[in-house]
């Protein structure tokens, strides 16, 4: 039961962390969208520039926003499937080693099958993790052109700046962990910086989860009453 309550406090740790991230993500992507511009003299609407079609610039620079926040999507969708089959499979052991050859001895306990899932949702979070990249950096770098010919004041560059910092933490933290060895998990949304390196006692092969002990303990409690009874003639008596 406390291993359970451990796990829903993470999650719920992750739940708050991912809202946040997604609106960091919407700010840095949408650049178009939301940082100020000039529209005749006037500040732009939010949808003033976006899909325009009267510029080739603000036409490309659009079609990049709306990827690149598409391939956050997946990161996030790829990282949330990831960090909750971490919590469900594996622990946190401060008294283990992190090195990769000791985790990856330590997780034989759970089988073959789930240790494939990891290392899957692992594979597919360098990829996610690495088009995210390469999306925000070519996204940011097309969308400053036609925000920089169209600057409606010194905000225009404060907000820009101020919206690609938003993310650049979140990118340096997926870089740390896609360049990580193969067994190394690292959690991204935990605030201290955690990894995974042993296995969850409910998903060892064999384990007795919270219900099979139970079913079994009135069993053993009357066979432990009948020896007692045997011993001690004298229990029976009222």
């Amino acid at each position: 039961m406390k291993q359970k309550v451990s796990d829903n406090a993470q999650r719920f740790n992750i739940a708050i962390g991912f809202f946040g991230e997604i609106f960091k993500a919407l700010m840095a992507s949408m650049l178009i969208m939301f940082v100020p511009q000039s529209c005749d003299g006037e500040s732009c609407g939010v949808t003033d520039r976006l899909f325009t079609g009267s510029d080739g610039l603000y036409m490309a620079a659009s079609c990049t926003n709306t990827l690149t926040f598409i391939a956050f999507m997946y990161l996030y969708y790829i990282e949330i499937s990831r960090e909750n089959k971490m919590i469900s499979y594996l622990e946190m052991n401060r008294e283990l080693p992190r090195d990769d050859e000791a985790v990856e001895q330590a997780l034989v306990v759970l089988g073959d099958d789930k240790v494939a899932e990891l290392h899957t949702l692992d594979t597919k979070y360098r990829t996610a993790g690495h088009l995210a990249m390469g999306s925000f950096a070519v996204n940011t770098i097309l969308s400053a052109f036609p925000i920089a010919a169209n600057p409606l004041d010194a905000k225009t560059y404060t907000v820009f700046l101020t919206n690609v910092i938003f993310v650049i933490s979140k990118l340096l933290e997926v870089r740390e962990i896609v360049n990580t060895k193969p067994s190394t998990f690292l959690s991204a949304y935990l605030t201290e910086r955690q990894q995974f390196n042993d296995a969850d006692p409910d998903h060892i092969i064999g384990a007795v989860v919270d219900g099979d002990a139970a079913a079994t303990e009135p069993e053993e409690k009357k066979e432990e009453d009948s020896v007692v009874e045997m011993l001690d003639p004298s229990s029976n008596q009222v």
